[in-house]
C-alpha cells in the first residue's frame, strides 16, 4: 500500500503531498463504504472522518499560496505562519 511510506514534506512537494492524501482519502473512503456493507457502522464513521481529513488537507495544500496571497492582501501576514520546513 502506498500509504504506508512516510509523507514527503508539503512544503518541499507539494503537489506529491497533495496527489497522495489525494488518494489517501479515496482508500479510506472506499473502506468506509465497504464496511457499512458489512455493517460496522462505528468503524465505517471513522473511516470517513480519515477520509475527510486527507481531502481537505489535500485541498488546502493545493491552494496554499492563494491562501498566503489572499492573507497578504488583507494585511494579515502575521496570521500565516508556516512552520512546516
Amino acid at each position: 500500500m502506498i500509504m504506508e511510506s512516510q509523507l514527503p514534506k508539503f512544503a518541499k512537494e507539494p503537489e506529491k503531498y497533495s496527489k497522495l492524501r489525494l488518494l489517501e482519502a479515496l482508500q479510506e473512503l472506499y473502506l468506509s463504504v465497504e464496511m457499512l456493507k458489512e455493517g460496522y457502522s462505528r468503524n465505517s464513521a471513522s473511516k470517513f472522518f480519515l477520509s475527510w481529513k486527507a481531502l481537505l488537507s489535500s485541498i488546502a495544500v493545493s491552494n496554499f499560496n492563494k491562501i498566503v496571497e489572499d492573507k497578504r492582501k488583507e494585511g494579515k501576514e502575521d496570521e500565516v505562519k508556516c512552520t512546516c520546513e
